[in-house]
């Protein structure tokens, strides 16, 4: 089964994960957008199918164009849900129908001056899952 993984961008600890994922299944990881500025490490290079896009950020917000993109060979999709990528999830989530899986990575207390998380969170399951 082909599986199309989402996530806002690289990271040195989900990197270790899908490289060792892709030795027990076919994934590809799509970057949503580039490492920011603020992180303290930098993008290694990926020993499993990856595509880099790039993000326009606008206000809280980061969209990616998904436009002339071929989603037809993946079986089934696992979002990474992100705050400030949370309109290209939507739009991915309504490509793949049903055929996805939302990964939250946020701990519920992760972070207490944004309760909105925990909102959007549940919001977002509602709408696909029910």
């Amino acid at each position: 089964m082909k599986t199309l993984i989402v996530q806002n961008y690289w990271t040195p600890y989900r990197h270790e994960l899908f490289t060792e994922l892709v030795k027990y299944s076919d994934i590809e990881v799509l970057y949503l957008g580039e490492v920011g500025s603020d992180r303290l490490w930098e993008k290694e290079e990926c020993s499993f199918p990856s595509i880099q896009l790039e993000a326009k950020k606008i206000g809280p917000f980061l969209f990616s164009s998904l436009q002339g993109r071929d989603f037809s060979k993946f079986d089934q999709i696992v979002l990474l849900e992100h705050l400030e990528n949370i309109f290209t999830i939507l739009k991915l989530a309504r490509i793949f129908k049903g055929r996805f899986i939302l990964w939250t990575g946020m701990a519920k207390d992760a972070h207490p001056e944004k309760p909105y998380y925990d909102l959007f969170t549940n919001f977002l399951k509602f709408c696909y899952f029910f």
